[in-house]
């Protein structure tokens, strides 16, 4: 029982981070996602969007305050 429990955490907690992901504007949101989940480095993101580095930093950082506002 207590694995159940476990999953049923972890699935409350991806549904509450996929929520707060979705309330970020898309350019940013795929910073995050290229960031955290591909495992890019900023430069990379910024070519894939074809942002600057310093807008794609500035998105970064934004987005993960805002994330960390939401989650709580």
């Amino acid at each position: 029982m207590h694995g159940r429990v476990d999953d049923l955490d972890l699935w409350s907690g991806s549904a509450k981070i996929y929520r707060c992901l979705e309330q970020l504007q898309p350019a940013p949101q795929r910073c995050i996602l290229h960031a955290y989940v591909d495992g890019c480095s900023h430069a990379e993101i910024a070519g894939l969007l074809g942002a600057p580095l310093g807008t794609v930093k500035a998105w970064i950082k934004r987005s993960l305050k805002a994330l960390r506002e939401c989650l709580e």
